[in-house]
């Protein structure tokens, strides 16, 4: 795939993650202290409720796109440019394009070794995305950031929306098409422990597994059965 960029003005994350706003922007050379301070007393004038970041935008000191970066960093998540990045089949196979639209995300790298996907969002606070995509596919999942106009063009450069009953159908006859698991269909005797392992990390079981639970999730479904 092609290289994925980082934004210059940023420093290292680990300079940035748990620092105030004000602090991390400051670091990015978006803002002076002065200006911090400044936005500082007007928030305190403003009361409780109104949040810094919101103060400093209005004062139009910075932009979203600034805010965005810095909220991000304060997570501890890089701030990526996906503009012409290209990447790999092999990569984006590894969220279903229904979830990947669903959840706004798309997968950048894979490390096949060590479990482990790396996908961008758009929106640092979307903690649930990163959670139901490790707990769906079982990747140990971690997070960047990019803007939302980018993070769109992307999804649309590598998923198209699909039908899901059109690909719960594809994704049964994947299975019936699958020689390993036509070797138990009409079987007499048991399967034991290891062997329904074997199934269930199947790639289509996988993937049937992930769609319907993902269905589920969006539903906001209490129970699944399956006949």
């Amino acid at each position: 795939m092609g290289k994925i960029r980082t934004i210059k003005e940023l420093p290292p994350i680990g300079q940035l993650r748990g620092r105030t706003l004000g602090r991390i922007l400051t670091k990015m050379g978006a803002l002076t202290r002065n200006k911090v301070h400044e936005c500082l007393q007007i928030q305190k004038e403003k009361g409780g409720g109104t949040k810094i970041g919101q103060v400093f935008i209005e004062q139009g000191f910075i932009n979203d796109r600034q805010l965005n970066i810095a909220l991000a960093a304060q997570r501890g998540m890089e701030y990526v440019d996906l503009t012409d990045t290209n990447i790999s089949a092999e990569v984006i196979e590894t969220v279903p394009a229904q979830m990947a639209n669903a959840y706004r995300i798309v997968p950048v790298e894979y490390d096949k070794s060590q479990n482990k996907l790396t996908v961008v969002l758009d929106n640092s606070n979307n903690f649930r995305a990163v959670d139901d995509l490790s707990t769906l596919t079982g990747y140990n999942v971690s997070a960047k950031i990019t803007d939302p106009d980018i993070l769109e063009e992307t999804l649309k450069k590598y998923y198209a929306e699909e039908d899901e009953d059109q690909s719960v159908n594809e994704l049964v006859s994947e299975m019936q098409d699958d020689d390993f698991l036509a070797g138990f269909e009409g079987r007499d005797q048991s399967i034991d422990l290891d062997e329904l392992q074997e199934l269930s990390e199947s790639n289509p079981v996988k993937k049937l597994l992930n769609l319907v639970l993902l269905q589920a999730i969006r539903d906001k479904a209490s129970d699944i059965h399956f006949e």
